[in-house]
């Protein structure tokens, strides 16, 4: 039976597999050059100084993994690496070096990350779509995954995201967009394991959707 984990219980961990809820595995690569600006244009034209939140709704709305990772990261350094990895509960050499890997964070360090920061995952539809696709399937499906994502339950997330790829026609087809095998794209959202973030980066775009961040309600 699945233990239901919400965002607060899940265990911590140093990005990597552990015995249980287990990581996808990384594939090897070089760190990523930090010296690099965001560049969105969106940016570059703004003439006042930016929040946080909204050098980071810049960065989601690239779609790129690069952008959304060297935006997380420097709020975080801004931030306070120790500080935000106590509130996350996640080890501290993790959060510094997950937002700096080509390959990126796992999904639950990017979650959690952003919880901290007041921020929350949702879907939407890509906004290049093509009015040929089914807009309103899309908007349904969207919508799921938001809901998920707003849970705070990781295993729900993960579990809506493999009900959407075995909803697809032609998983095939649809892994050769992505980075993995159709094989590898099943087993990245088969429990126990998280997939990392760029997976399903790759997958949510190669199915005409993306993330974009909500700031989170105030609990009273």
């Amino acid at each position: 039976m699945r233990q239901n984990r919400s965002l607060n219980s899940i265990p911590r961990h140093r990005d990597r597999p552990r015995v249980g809820r287990t990581h996808e595995p990384r594939q090897q690569s070089g760190a990523l050059n930090l010296t690099m600006e965001i560049s969105v244009p969106a940016l570059l034209a703004t003439p006042c100084r930016l929040t946080n939140e909204d050098a980071l709704k810049a960065a989601f709305a690239t779609n790129d993994l690069r952008h959304i990772c060297r935006a997380v990261d420097a709020v975080v350094l801004s931030g306070g690496i120790a500080k935000i990895a106590q509130n996350a509960e996640v080890d501290r050499t993790t959060i510094y070096r997950a937002f700096r890997r080509e390959n990126g964070p796992a999904l639950d360090t990017m979650v959690r990350v952003l919880h901290v920061l007041g921020l929350r995952l949702i879907v939407e539809i890509k906004p290049t779509l093509s009015s040929e696709r089914p807009q309103l399937d899309m908007k349904t499906t969207a919508r799921s995954l938001t809901a998920a994502f707003k849970s705070g339950d990781l295993d729900l997330a993960v579990e809506a995201l493999a009900g959407t790829l075995r909803s697809q026609e032609n998983v095939s087809e649809l892994a050769r967009t992505t980075i993995l095998s159709r094989e590898n794209l099943y087993r990245a959202f088969s429990f126990p394991r998280i997939p990392r973030f760029r997976t399903v980066l790759n997958f949510l775009n190669a199915i005409g959707l993306q993330f974009a961040i909500e700031r989170q309600p105030i609990e009273r």
